[in-house]
């Protein structure tokens, strides 16, 4: 894994853009993390410099600060109206958070969350989709499910690419595809749209760093409106 020198949480905070009727991408994904107690951000992980009790919020995103499929642009119906291929592996929400990724990892500079993200090489040897028909061979020999399961997912991949991603971005490659489509599969948390209540898959900044692993350090939640912010707590 690639390590990122230690930096404080204050030098990833900007503010948070002001919301607006354009369908035009920012160039900056913005965002505003409420620090409620002394954490530091070591690499990808997010540490607490002295013991933090039980019950303490930690951080508080602003859900206008999440990339899904309809923010910081709405992806989700061009989506549906160009993709032809089911699938079953790849939704039609998985494909329009791509795009949101890839235009934001494509803007210069990349905003402080989009450079903090692992590099595509970070994911060459981790996820199955990157592999190479020798690799699964001599990884899965003899698991043929898995095989099937995983050419399966890279056929619809390249389908997706070619029907969707292509049309959309016409500049992107199947590598930065595969590239923001392991960011969304490894690091999305489901949570709720506050003026819906509906569930929603996002990229929620710094939160995929806290320790979210089971049993779980830290637990989150979205408070209701006006605020509605991704709170991560200490459990």
């Amino acid at each position: 894994m690639v390590s990122s020198p230690k930096r404080k949480l204050s030098e990833l905070t900007v503010e948070t853009p002001t919301p607006s009727t354009s369908t035009s991408t920012p160039s900056l994904l913005s965002y505003d993390a409420h620090r409620k107690s002394n954490v530091t951000l070591d690499g990808r992980t997010l540490r607490a410099k002295t013991c933090i009790p039980a019950d303490t919020t930690v951080l508080e995103i602003p859900f206008a600060s999440l990339i899904n499929s309809s923010q910081p642009k709405d992806y989700a119906s061009s989506v549906s109206t160009l993709r032809k291929t089911s699938s079953k592996l790849i939704t039609d929400d998985d494909l329009a958070m791509c795009l949101n990724l890839l235009d934001l990892m494509s803007a210069s500079p990349p905003s402080p969350y989009i450079a903090c993200l692992p590099p595509a090489s970070a994911f060459l040897e981790t996820l199955p989709i990157h592999f190479s028909d020798a690799q699964l061979a001599s990884t899965l020999k003899g698991s043929n499910v898995l095989l099937s399961s995983i050419a399966s997912l890279k056929a619809e991949a390249s389908c997706a690419f070619s029907e969707v991603i292509t049309e959309l971005r016409p500049s992107s490659t199947l590598p930065a595809f595969l590239h923001a489509w392991s960011v969304v599969s490894s690091r999305s948390f489901s949570v709720s749209d506050p003026t819906t209540t509906a569930s929603t898959k996002a990229l929620v900044p710094l939160l995929d760093m806290c320790d979210h692993s089971r049993p779980r350090a830290c637990s989150y939640f979205m408070s209701p409106p006006p605020q509605a912010a991704a709170v991560a707590a200490v459990a």
